[in-house]
């Protein structure tokens, strides 16, 4: 039983911070960005490529993973996002972009890569036991890194000067710019974050279980599922949302059928979308 509790912790750790990624990007656009997922796969199969493939250090290909991913995000967040405003186009269209974004890059990743899934933890050697679960030292880095980063991010928004700013232009962006704050600026480190949130979630992951370039809408799904559930908690919800969607995919995983897994998900996706319909219809009564 506790191997199994460990594994859900561990697949918590990596939907939180999937997730808390996605909740950032959100406050700020407004958009679901289905695209979210596709980066995540793509940071894993990035460090892959480096780490396993080429050979490059762990400690080198990680850190570069990251920030070529980071820096994709901060382009589309900072760059795109606003030319496409600017433009006209409206949520609607930006929700239809980014699936058409998502589908692009896992057929990049599938044609490179000859549609093969991959796992990184195969590089590694088991090297400690926890209560019966085991983990590599990658893993171990990786968890301790998810947990930096998510503190981290979560402690920059409530206590940080430019945490708040972040809130300001989340709350109203063009109020924020009435107001002289370097919007751009804010847009640019904002996504830097969630690109940094994103891809270490798809490394640590990639060391976790087997990727397939096919996964990315099920981890925006994930995504979206957490942020949703945890809405009335606001970014700090989507890390308690996607802890509980571990927790009931390990059950039905370890307790149910292993086939029923992304199931699970998309039950968890079909429920929270009708309590917030039902919240907003409520909302005029009350």
């Amino acid at each position: 039983m506790i191997p199994i509790l460990i594994s859900a912790v561990l697949t918590g750790c990596i939907y939180a911070m999937v997730s808390l990624g996605f909740a950032l990007s959100f406050r700020v656009t407004r958009i679901f960005d289905i695209s979210h997922g596709a980066f995540l796969i793509a940071a894993g199969y990035l460090n892959y490529w480096m780490a396993v493939e080429t050979s490059v250090p762990v400690w080198l290909s990680i850190p570069v993973s990251m920030i070529v991913i980071a820096g994709a995000q901060v382009f589309i967040g900072s760059v795109a996002l606003p030319l496409g405003r600017r433009a006209g186009l409206r949520s609607t269209d930006f929700l239809i972009l980014s699936w058409l974004l998502l589908v692009v890059i896992q057929n990049i990743l599938a044609i490179i890569f000859r549609n093969a899934s991959i796992y990184a933890g195969s590089a590694t050697s088991t090297t400690w036991s926890l209560f019966g679960a085991r983990a590599t030292p990658v893993q171990s880095l990786a968890i301790g890194a998810s947990v930096v980063l998510g503190a981290g991010a979560l402690l920059m928004l409530r206590h940080h000067p430019t945490g708040a700013m972040v809130r300001c232009v989340g709350d109203d962006l063009r109020l924020a710019a009435c107001y002289g704050m370097p919007v751009r600026f804010i847009l640019a480190i904002n996504a830097l974050i969630a690109g940094l949130l994103t891809s270490g979630a798809g490394i640590l992951m990639s060391y976790q279980e087997r990727l397939d370039p096919t996964l990315g809408l099920r981890f925006s799904v994930i995504a979206i599922v957490s942020t949703l559930a945890g809405s009335f908690l606001g970014v700090a919800g989507a890390v308690a949302g996607a802890l509980l969607l571990a927790f009931l995919e390990t059950i039905v995983l370890y307790f149910i059928d292993p086939a029923l897994r992304n199931s699970a998900v998309y039950a968890g996706l079909f429920f929270v979308l009708l309590v917030q319909y039902r919240r907003h219809r409520l909302a005029p009564e009350a």
